[in-house]
């Protein structure tokens, strides 16, 4: 017999029980050892009671009154919800973000009254059960001189960025815009990294998946950038010339010369469409020496879709993480003048090679319907969740 959620206040009081001692206790745990636990005696013994916990979930037609009640859905935000330094194995990411994603198609959840201008937002139960794991703040006087001057620069840099709420819908901690601001520069309004949460941006000069989920989309290439995906506001490609890509981005920049199959790339060189030189290839940029320096070296590489490609996998809307693929030859084509150009093939990792990879065809599934609403909030910048049409 299928178990399902126990009916009425029974059913709140076993979903707060397991969003205290299981999904709390991992997301505690897994911050301590920046990674998704596994070993521990502790992961051991809550992993099967979360695999029980979702397929209850599942398996129950939970009411909004029971969602908010029990404060589930924060418990789901922490497992899915990227940039919060918690960190969880993909199979449950998948499954709390798919039963976030059911919940929000059947019924909105209501959105509480607005409070009264000047009233601090007191925080969640969930909140004050990770906050108080954090380390003992070291009271020697370099630590705290070296705080004061982290806390002069914030100020500084804040002193011209308007700071996003914290529990801003769109740009709060669970936002799709966490970790950006906006900046005024000239009368108009600048996308920024918020320097609030500087020291939160992932470092992106790092080869593999660097802690980010496969199917993970992007509203922003900022946002890449913030999160660790790319290290570069604009570029196609982000790499070091002598180690080796870190990433590539498909964005149809060369559309009549590269060709998207799905788990294989051909990826034009930098200067590919200008060159007229029958018998040389264009000048190698440090994006096409990163990628020959991949070739030799074998590392994988992240690729970013870009919704500005033709191709069927491109999303619709702004950037989607693909995963890994590997670059596996060159070749020297010619373009429609005559010239030689560089043109990589790249290949995509298997799932049997790295369990972490997922079916192209399930990366198709973002942005869902959810993502693009967000999106389109984003023009109307930190509103209150009531004033968000």
């Amino acid at each position: 017999m299928t178990a399902v959620l126990p009916p009425g206040n029974d059913g709140v009081v076993y979903l707060k029980k397991e969003l205290k001692e299981v999904i709390t206790k991992l997301a505690q745990e897994s911050r301590k050892i920046g990674r998704a636990p596994a070993e521990s005696d502790q992961a051991r013994q809550l992993l099967p009671r979360l695999d029980d916990l979702l397929t209850l979930l599942e398996n129950s037609e939970v009411n909004e009154r029971t969602r908010q009640d029990s404060k589930i859905n924060e418990g789901l935000k922490l497992i899915y919800v990227e940039g919060n330094n918690f960190h969880f194995h993909n199979k449950h990411v998948e499954r709390a973000r798919a039963l976030s994603e059911r919940w929000m198609s059947v019924a909105p959840v209501r959105q509480p009254a607005a409070q009264t201008a000047g009233v601090k937002r007191e925080p969640s139960s969930v909140d004050e059960e990770i906050q108080s794991t954090k380390s003992p703040k070291r009271s020697n006087t370099a630590t705290a001189s070296a705080s004061r001057r982290a806390d002069s620069g914030i100020d500084q840099a804040m002193a011209s960025v308007k700071r996003p709420p914290f529990d801003n819908l769109i740009w709060g901690r669970h936002g799709i815009l966490h970790g950006l601001a906006l900046k005024r520069s000239d009368e108009r309004k600048v996308l920024i990294i918020n320097p609030e949460y500087a020291d939160q941006q992932r470092p992106a000069k790092v080869f593999g998946h660097n802690d980010i989920t496969v199917r993970r989309w992007f509203p922003k290439q900022l946002c890449a950038v913030f999160h660790g995906a790319h290290g570069q506001h604009q570029a196609g490609i982000h790499g070091d010339p002598n180690k080796g890509a870190y990433l590539v981005v498909v964005s149809g920049q060369y559309d009549d010369l590269d060709q998207d199959r799905g788990d294989v790339l051909f990826y034009s060189g930098s200067g590919s469409h200008a060159n007229t030189n029958p018998r040389q290839t264009p000048t190698p940029t440090n994006g096409t020496k990163a990628l020959h320096a991949s070739l030799a070296s074998e590392q994988p590489v992240r690729v970013l879709r870009s919704h500005s490609g033709q191709s069927r996998y491109a999303p619709s809307k702004s950037l989607r993480y693909d995963g890994l693929y590997r670059v596996t030859a060159v070749r020297n084509p010619t373009n429609i003048h005559g010239g030689l150009y560089e043109q990589f093939k790249l290949e995509r990792i298997s799932q049997e090679e790295d369990d972490l990879q997922i079916p192209l065809e399930r990366c198709k599934a973002r942005p869902n319907g959810q993502d693009l609403s967000d999106y389109d909030r984003i023009e109307y910048g930190y509103r209150s969740r009531q004033q968000y049409p």
